[in-house]
């Protein structure tokens, strides 16, 4: 939308400055790095909202951080017997705006049943990997353990009982989730002290820490556990911290940091971006809404969302600045059903195009 206004040159507006911005899903580091003179406007339409029928007026702070762990390997026992198992079938999402909708976390789900086996019996861990991307929940997460023989019949037990609380837990917000096992061969090598990856991960808060009570039916604190992956010499995982309260979320953050570090792992800090609210009833967010009202029909409802937008940044970086965020409906974002509802594109681009000229008049 924004560079089709650029390049028509029917469209009636004031100057514009467009601003896209690179890695706004994995760090915003291209908003993060801007200087406080990139661009002079004070008026923004963001337009990287996710719900139609609304203007965002605000959006949480973010705490990416990355995990590394190292390990190294071992012939695998011989007496042991070994299985590959898999969570998967989830709904999954956005690890904002679904956080609070009571879906299964593959990766905490996982690594919990193999670390009680890993502190229980004779086992260990021959590979693991869960999750597609660091703000979205994991829907599915796969290993392959051995277990010393002899402890096949209480291993299985455990399986069971986790399995059955699945069902249990998730039968109304997650109802497809499913926990499988199957007997896989006898790799050349398994991991050598793969418990500290194991015991970090399950000992991860995930979900909605706090609801907000200034905000009733807002997430206020969330954190998420979006990936696990093995490389060559090292296991990666990643967390995704939320607040609207920025203390909240560095202090929630850096808990995560220390119970990984204990166990051995190296942290890098991704992003730490800060929090933006704009006033619900400041003359520019009533001006959007007013524009909604005469070109829709209908005003949008103004709302503060659990996700992270480039908001925050600007918002420190440029004082005085006014924002709105607006878009398309789009549906299970970051999940592997998203979609965008293509009768709304039209209506957004409707009001986008009358905001601009009505900005040019003012």
């Amino acid at each position: 939308m924004a560079l089709a206004a650029l390049a028509d040159d029917s469209i009636q507006h004031p100057a514009l400055e467009v601003i896209a911005t690179t890695n706004e899903e994995d760090g915003m580091t291209g908003a993060a790095g801007m200087s406080s003179d990139f661009f002079s406007s004070r008026k923004v339409i963001n337009l990287d909202s996710e719900d139609y029928d609304t203007i965002t007026i605000g959006s949480a702070g973010a705490y990416l951080q990355f995990y590394r762990m190292k390990y190294s390997t071992k012939p695998a026992p011989e007496k042991y017997k070994y299985f590959d198992v898999e969570i998967s079938g989830g709904l999954g999402g956005h690890s904002g705006v679904d956080i609070n909708k009571g879906r299964a976390n593959a990766n905490i789900l996982l690594a919990s049943f193999l670390y009680e086996i890993a502190t229980t019996y004779q086992s260990c861990l021959v590979s693991i990997s869960g999750g597609s991307a660091n703000n979205a929940i994991p829907s599915s997460a796969k290993a392959v353990f051995g277990i010393d023989s002899e402890y096949i019949d209480q291993m299985e037990e455990i399986f069971e009982t986790y399995q059955q609380k699945i069902k249990s837990d998730y039968y109304k917000n997650d109802p497809s989730v499913e926990f499988t096992i199957e007997p896989a061969q006898r790799p050349e090598h398994v991991i050598n002290g793969g418990t500290p990856l194991l015991k970090a991960i399950s000992h991860t808060p995930v979900g909605v820490i706090e609801m907000s009570k200034e905000m009733p039916g807002t997430v206020l604190t969330s954190n998420n556990l979006g990936l696990i992956k093995q490389e060559k010499d090292h296991f990666f995982a990643s967390t995704y911290s939320r607040s609207f309260v920025y203390d909240d979320m560095v202090v929630l953050a850096k808990e995560i940091a220390r119970t990984f570090k204990e166990n051995g792992a190296e942290i890098e800090v991704i992003m730490d971006s800060p929090a933006w609210q704009e006033n619900s009833e400041s003359e520019y967010i009533n001006f959007v809404s007013d524009t909604f009202n005469d070109v829709l029909g209908w005003r949008p409802k103004k709302v503060a969302m659990h996700f992270a937008l480039e908001g925050g940044y600007y918002a420190t970086k440029f004082p005085g600045l006014q924002m709105a965020s607006i878009g398309p409906k789009i549906i299970e974002p970051h999940s592997t059903s998203e979609r965008v509802d293509i009768t709304t594109v039209e209506d957004i681009w409707k009001v986008f195009i009358e905001l601009l000229r009505r900005l040019s008049e003012r």
